[in-house]
């Protein structure tokens, strides 16, 4: 992430099971601020914000999704490839018309 942004960039890996592709996709968020919030205080944020319910986020999720198990954990942090769509090792559907 380095790379892609010009700042000391705080960086959090995220996951989550997908059902329309049945399964886990994952992303990458980068802030120049510290990614800190817990559950309780997105869960304010999200009803400042949103009128009614949201049907799938809440600070417990978006907490839990940034967990990821040891052997994905330790891949991420050695993994040098940056992905484009020129050199993109695998890509679900790419090329299919």
């Amino acid at each position: 992430m380095t790379s892609c942004f010009p700042f000391d960039a705080d960086v959090v890996a995220y996951s989550t099971h997908v059902p329309s592709f049945a399964d886990s996709w994952g992303w990458v968020m980068a802030s120049d601020q510290p990614i800190l919030i817990d559950a309780v205080e997105m869960d304010k944020r999200i009803k400042a914000r949103i009128d009614g319910k949201l049907l799938y986020l809440d600070g417990v999720w978006f907490h839990s999704s940034t967990i990821m198990n040891k052997t994905v954990s330790k891949s991420l942090q050695n993994e040098t490839h940056v992905y484009t769509e020129d050199n993109a090792r695998f890509i679900p559907g790419h090329g299919i018309l």
